[in-house]
């Protein structure tokens, strides 16, 4: 005859209440966390909203002093204008997606105005159209929310 140990039943009970403890937590916790204050996260879009449009200073600043008459005349301000609205733009690709859930209309909008900037700015564009589509864009990011 062969001899087999009986098995312990509590080792099968106590691993199948841990098991129901963890997924009980796991549910608990997914249930319970807090949701986010809507007024924090619209303070972080517009805060990400700010200082996109803050950059954009930059932009007019740099561009003023590389560019005469379509040409450039100080490459590291000109490469510093292109990347100063790198940055504006990548701050506000951080907040769009809050933009556009408030307000599609202006999200295209400001997508738009980031586009022509750019491309006056590759075309080298008189300073004045640049500095007009710098503080209307500016404008359209601060007042995108509504403040």
């Amino acid at each position: 005859a062969i001899y087999r140990p009986p098995k312990r039943r509590w080792t099968i009970g106590v691993t199948k209440g841990l098991i129901g403890l963890l997924f009980g937590l796991l549910i608990g916790w997914g249930l319970l966390r807090p949701e986010p204050d809507p007024a924090e996260v619209v303070g972080t879009i517009r805060s990400g909203l700010v200082s996109a449009a803050g950059t954009l200073e930059v932009v007019g600043i740099e561009y003023a002093e590389s560019v005469e008459d379509g040409n450039v005349v100080a490459e590291p301000e000109y490469e510093g204008a292109r990347s100063a609205l790198v940055s504006s733009q990548a701050r506000y690709l951080e907040a769009r997606p809050g933009v556009t859930a408030i307000s599609p209309d202006t999200a295209s909008s400001i997508d738009r105005a980031y586009e022509d900037l750019e491309r006056s700015i590759e075309r080298r564009a008189p300073e004045e159209e640049v500095t007009q589509l710098t503080e209307s864009l500016a404008q359209m990011l601060t007042e995108a929310l509504g403040g």
